[in-house]
């Protein structure tokens, strides 16, 4: 199959899907993984809604697994704390049952369960669901 060229780059069409759901949508969420391509989806929402002066409030969606990259971590945090009242913080702490691949004991874990608080990699953040 040979490949097809479009008149508009990628840029371009994530503009226009992006206007799409703020015109078909009063709740807008984004969820944000800490990741490099939910950091660019959530800084290409916020910017449309800024230079649109869209009226709804972008909720942006994190589950947090406890034991996480500590960088993944502190560039959510920085990412929360700098948009602070802009956007709704959705960061989700919850003992979600997860394939583990490090214990010869164990094929799930469920982070933030509280019977096992004594064992947590780190607290709780200061703010979470």
């Amino acid at each position: 199959m040979s490949k097809r060229y479009l008149a508009e780059n990628v840029f371009e069409a994530t503009q226009k899907r992006i206007e799409f759901v703020f015109q078909e949508f009063d709740n807008i969420y984004v969820s944000f993984s800490g990741g490099k391509d939910s950091g660019v989806l959530l800084n290409l929402v916020l910017q449309y809604a800024r230079e649109t002066n869209a009226p709804q409030k972008i909720g942006v969606f994190h589950l947090d697994y406890e034991a996480q990259y500590t960088a993944t971590t502190e560039y959510v945090d920085a990412v929360y704390d700098d948009l602070g009242d802009e956007v709704v913080n959705l960061r989700c702490c919850v003992p979600v049952k997860c394939i583990t691949a490090t214990s010869m004991f164990e094929d799930h874990w469920r982070p933030w369960e509280a019977s096992k608080q004594d064992i947590w990699v780190r607290d709780l953040p200061n703010v979470y669901l």
